[in-house]
């Protein structure tokens, strides 16, 4: 469950991150004109913001790994808590149940987004 969790924040977490970014020059731009010395501040905390989080996103993905490969050690899918025999080897590992394909390190495998089907996500009629 907790897995699951982390997984979906560390997906939305970027546009969460870009849309707080739009919010904070939308004031900062307002704020030109009544308070000129409110926009550097906001400049200089949207610096800082964005550097801590950065440091926040790589922090989410750790956990995300470490939860992964505790799982993964016990023979237990993190995404759907199915039961199953894990490779020993270094490749990467998909869960028969949910198709979950993870590395060994316990991060998603970005090669399985190549493999998907295209015909999954088109919303186009084949020809």
């Amino acid at each position: 469950m907790l897995y699951r969790v982390l997984r979906w924040i560390t997906t939305w977490y970027p546009l969460a991150v870009l849309w707080l970014c739009i919010a904070a020059m939308i004031l900062a731009f307002s704020l030109m004109f009544v308070f000129p010395p409110g926009t550097l501040l906001l400049l200089f905390l949207g610096l800082a913001g964005l550097g801590a989080a950065v440091i926040g996103f790589r922090g989410l993905q750790a956990m995300q790994r470490r939860l992964a490969r505790r799982s993964m050690a016990h023979g237990v899918c993190p995404s759907c808590k199915a039961r199953q025999q894990w490779p020993t080897a270094g490749e990467a590992w998909r869960c028969a149940a949910c198709g979950t394909a993870l590395l060994a390190s316990g991060e998603e495998d970005p090669a399985d987004e190549d493999r998907a089907p295209a015909a999954e996500h088109s919303t186009t009629s084949r020809v």
